[in-house]
């Protein structure tokens, strides 16, 4: 049928866009741990390693982080050329004539030849154990063991050195032309191959470059400076002629890196991958346009690396994944037909895509509101927007308008009239003129099958299904609750699916669950967003992946982060013949359904590094180690791009652990805070994620053991000498007991003595002679009827004596106590001299006399003795001072009782006249007192008497100093 001539005019006004196309890739940079940007050589060593040249020097990349090499004796910081010898090991070299080689994991300096390079930058080789250069057009081969030089006159031609062929000969090139083929050092034989000479001289096609493909090799001229540039293949001493792209002359190829059949050019203007056929040279695709692409590789695990000269490395982890440049804020995918799908933004652009061309050519249904859902059948468009709501006859190009619902959240069609529609409140079905409202609440999918005459529908009550027609309501349940579904979809096979937000995905049929998918039986997440049916299968994205079930073979294959899926957020999903389009907060994107799903290697674990009691350590292959000092933690890893992100670790310890344990962090690392005593090996294994193959387990060997105080012999030992020691514990403790026993009878001595002391104290304190005196004085009042003063000499007497009462019952008083007592005695003794007696009473004022503790009826004995014996014998002008200081720095208190009375001289004189067998009680018994309370307690009591006496020796009285614990 041929289309309206006004349809090809509309079409000519919608201007056509090529969206540029590229594989997803992972741009790393300075960002994210890039220790530079200007690279210039990469390579993977044997190991997995990936090695980088660059302007800021040599690092290698273990998946995980980027490690810096360099030398002491190295001039300027940049690396260049990287190789690998037949050893495995990498090496380098500098503009200032250094060659530098990596063994034992530092950067050795292997010789240095700026007197024979000049400042130039040689390419070199490895040949029959020799490292071959060359400078000032004569070949220097090296041997690697002795370093001994070798010079061979070569006038080669061209920047690059040569290349060893199948044979393991050397070919080079010498000014002329010709080929110089060596199968040692000192063997040489030529040959010309004149007829592409001439045409290479005259196009001063000088720089070269030599690579391998297949069993043959492939020799690039080119012209820095006009960019021609020649391609021939090398092959039994033959050169074939490669044709290339047109497109090749605009630029200046860097590298060539070539894949079986595929060619990748690391140019000027980013790279070229192309096809090998017929001698002739293919463009299939072009990265990276706007980038100076300086090398290419594909490392062990197909990751495509692409370094640059300013803007870092770029990493392709899966080339079927195709990013879509010119999309954003996807909103809405609908298919057209196996190759073209429709694409709506939240801008409200409509285009429709072509996969196979990209070109892009927008819609005439374009506006500015947000396109919100597309179904397309049969040549009808069925388009809602914000704003507006049709039906678009591709072919009339009709609009027949729909009612219009804001923010439509599905759509599929009934009939050529009729859709299902779900909307933000409810759900209907909807013809030209009229609508039928299923159910009230919000919706989220309603599909619409053909095949079983029936809708499903989900929304926030749950899932049910309708019979169509007669919109028979079925609720469907799983274990006798609601599904919450997110997406639904139909295969071909009658099976509804539903994704759900937490339970994953059930398969429907008759109203009844017959299939869940769920993490337990390989599905990634339980947390799915979209689904897509594509024949019988599924196309299924979770929060961790998007993810093929096959229903015929019931297995799940993944594509996640490490195979090159760079956002989980997938919000839109259509799929087409032969490709699958999807939208995420990234972009738009297409993956070819046969070529995407790309085996990775089992990933190769290795014990990285072991920390004893957190203290690093040697590695070595086993540790001995004291049971109580056993903390270990153990680090991990797996070389390849992002390991720490794509591969999972499993670890048990045998002779501890039953089984094996996943690691769930990603530290990459096990630690285990004690050990038991034991031997005992510790594995760990990798695998890659959705994987089911695991690595050979690393393995370390640990052997714990007891400390000397935990063996038997240790134990024997311990327990005769805890015999020996109970035995003399317990003669210790009779002893002991008997000594406590002996110091507590002879404790219980001392205080039966203090309260004999004491009761000595009080009767000399109440002697007959000082009461027969107080009473005469109350009698003396009483006769002379002075009945005031009689009255207060008895109540202070009485006082007295029950002062000295109360005191005998306290082993301690205060000494405001003892001072209220000094009052009261020496008031009575004041009456009785009949004011012929002054006394004199000081305490210090930083003593608090409430807080102070000295032995009661202890001061009066000694005041009493100065009245008695210093005092009484004198005429006239008694006096009697008593003080109370405290010495701070001893803890004691300091009492003095001094009079003026006749001393102790005279007073002796007196007492001889007196009856012999007259003894002074109240001294004797205040001194044993003091003998008593110094034998119970720590601090002693001291009494000092000093005699008080003026220049002629004759007596000013006595001073009586009372040292007392407090």
């Amino acid at each position: 049928m041929k289309r309206p001539l006004h349809l090809l005019s509309i079409l000519f006004l919608f201007a056509l866009n090529i969206s540029a196309q590229e594989p997803v890739s992972i741009h790393l940079t300075e960002e994210n741990g890039l220790p530079d940007v200007e690279f210039y050589s990469i390579l993977e060593d044997n190991e997995g390693y990936m090695w980088l040249a660059a302007n800021k020097g040599l690092f290698r990349y273990d998946g995980k982080e980027f490690k810096a090499y360099t030398n002491l004796k190295k001039r300027g910081r940049s690396f260049f050329n990287l190789k690998l010898d037949k050893d495995g090991n990498v090496w380098c070299n500098n503009i200032a004539g250094q060659f530098f080689r990596v063994k034992n994991d530092s950067l050795q300096l292997f010789l240095d030849f700026k007197d024979e390079l000049g400042g130039a930058l040689p390419d070199y080789i490895f040949f029959k154990n020799n490292l071959v250069f060359k400078a000032r057009n004569n070949l220097f081969f090296i041997d690697l063991v002795t370093k001994q030089k070798k010079v061979k006159v070569g006038f080669n031609y061209g920047t690059y050195i040569g290349f060893v062929n199948k044979n393991n000969d050397f070919v080079s090139l010498d000014s002329t032309l010709n080929f110089q083929i060596r199968k040692s050092i000192d063997s040489l034989t030529t040959f010309s191959f004149s007829e592409y000479s001439n045409e290479i001289k005259d196009d001063k096609l000088g720089f070269t470059s030599f690579y391998k493909y297949k069993t043959s090799d492939v020799l690039l001229f080119q012209n820095k400076y006009n960019l021609k540039k020649r391609l021939f293949l090398f092959e039994s001493n033959r050169l074939t002629n490669i044709n290339l792209p047109e497109q090749f002359s605009s630029f200046y190829i860097d590298q060539i890196f070539i894949d079986n059949n595929y060619w990748f050019f690391s140019t000027t203007k980013g790279v070229f991958k192309c096809v090998f056929r017929n001698q002739n040279l293919h463009i299939i695709q072009h990265y990276f346009s706007e980038e100076h692409i300086t090398a290419t590789v594909k490392d062990f695990n197909n990751n495509l690396w692409f370094s640059t000269l300013n803007n870092g490395v770029f990493v392709v982890p899966n080339e079927n994944i195709i990013s879509f440049s010119k999309f954003e804020d996807v909103t809405a995918l609908e298919k057209k037909n196996d190759s073209v799908v429709y694409v709506g933004e939240l801008n409200g652009e409509l285009s429709e895509l072509s996969l196979n061309s990209s070109i892009k050519t927008r819609h005439p249904l374009s506006s500015n509101s947000v396109v919100r859902q597309l179904h397309y059948d049969d040549e009808k468009l069925f388009y809602a927007s914000d704003q507006n709501t049709y039906l678009y006859n591709e072919i009339t190009n009709f609009k027949t308008p729909y009612q219009h619902f804001a923010a439509l959240k599905s759509v599929d069609k009934i009939s050529d009239t009729s859709y299902v529609i779900g909307k933000n409140y409810e759900s209907s079905i909807l013809n030209t003129n009229s609508e039928i409202v299923l159910e009230k609440k919000r919706a989220y999918k309603a599909i619409y099958s053909e095949r079983n005459k029936s809708i499903l529908l989900s929304s926030v009550n749950g899932l049910d299904r309708y019979d169509y027609p007669s919109l028979d309501k079925q609720p469907i349940y799983y274990n006798n609750k609601p599904i919450y579904a997110f997406d639904l979809t139909e295969t071909k096979n009658g099976i509804f699916w539903a994704a759900t937000y937490s339970q994953g995905v059930f398969g429907i049929k008759d109203g009844k669950v017959i299939k869940h998918l769920k993490t337990e039986n390989g599905l990634a997440s339980n947390t799915t967003s979209k689904i897509a049916a594509d024949g019988s299968n599924l196309w299924i994205a979770t929060d961790l992946g998007l993810q093929f079930y096959s229903s015929d073979l019931n297995t799940l294959q993944t594509l996640s982060r490490l195979n090159g899926l760079n956002s989980f957020n997938i919000n839109q999903l259509e799929v087409l013949k032969n490709h699958v389009v999807f939208s995420s907060n990234l972009g738009l994107f297409s993956l070819q359904k046969d070529n995407v799903f790309q085996d990775k290697q089992i990933p190769k674990v290795e014990i990285t590094s072991v920390t004893l009691n957190e203290t690093p350590t040697i590695l070595e292959d086993s540790y001995t180690l004291k049971q109580t000092e056993s903390e270990i933690a153990i680090s991990f890893h797996s070389k390849g791009f992002q390991s720490d992100k794509t591969i999972d670790y499993y670890y048990k310890l045998d002779g501890f652990d039953e089984n094996y344990k996943m690691v769930n962090d990603a530290s990459q690392e096990v630690k285990y805070n004690s050990l038991p005593a034991g031997n005992f090996t510790f594995k760990v294994k990798a695998k890659n994620k959705f994987a089911n193959n695991f690595s050979q387990p690393a393995f370390l060997k640990i052997n714990v053991v007891l400390p000397f105080y935990k063996t038997w012999w240790f134990w024997a030992l311990v327990f005769s000498v805890a015999v020996v020691l109970v035995i003399w514990y317990f003669k210790k403790q009779t002893n002991r007991l008997k000594k406590e026993q002996q110091i507590e009878l002879e404790k219980a001595k001392i205080s039966k003595d203090l309260v004999f002391s004491q009761l000595e104290n009080l009767r000399s304190q109440m002697n007959p002679h000082f009461i027969f005196n107080a009473l005469n004085s109350i009698q003396d009042y009483i006769i002379t009827n002075e009945k005031k003063l009689a009255r207060q000499y008895l109540v202070r007497f009485s006082r007295l004596i029950r002062t000295y009462l109360e005191h005998s019952q306290k082993n301690r008083v205060s000494l405001s106590e003892e001072l209220n007592a000094l009052n009261l005695y020496l008031q009575l003794e004041k009456d009785r001299f009949e004011d012929d007696f002054e006394f004199e009473i000081s305490v210090d004022k930083q003593l608090n006399t409430d807080e102070i503790f000295l032995p009661s009826l202890f001061i009066q004995p000694y005041v009493e003795n100065a009245l008695k014996h210093g005092l009484l014998h004198k005429s006239e002008n008694k006096n009697l001072k008593i003080s109370f200081v405290k010495k701070e720095s001893e803890g004691l208190l300091i009492c003095k009782i001094r009079d003026n009375g006749i001393g102790r001289e005279a007073s002796a004189k007196i007492k001889a006249k007196r009856q012999k067998d007259h003894k002074s009680f109240a001294t004797s018994a205040n001194q044993k007192r003091v003998n008593l309370l110094n034998k119970s307690g720590n601090k002693r009591f001291e009494v000092e008497i000093i005699d008080l006496k003026d220049t002629n020796n004759q007596s000013l009285g006595t001073e009586v100093v009372l040292q007392i614990p407090m």
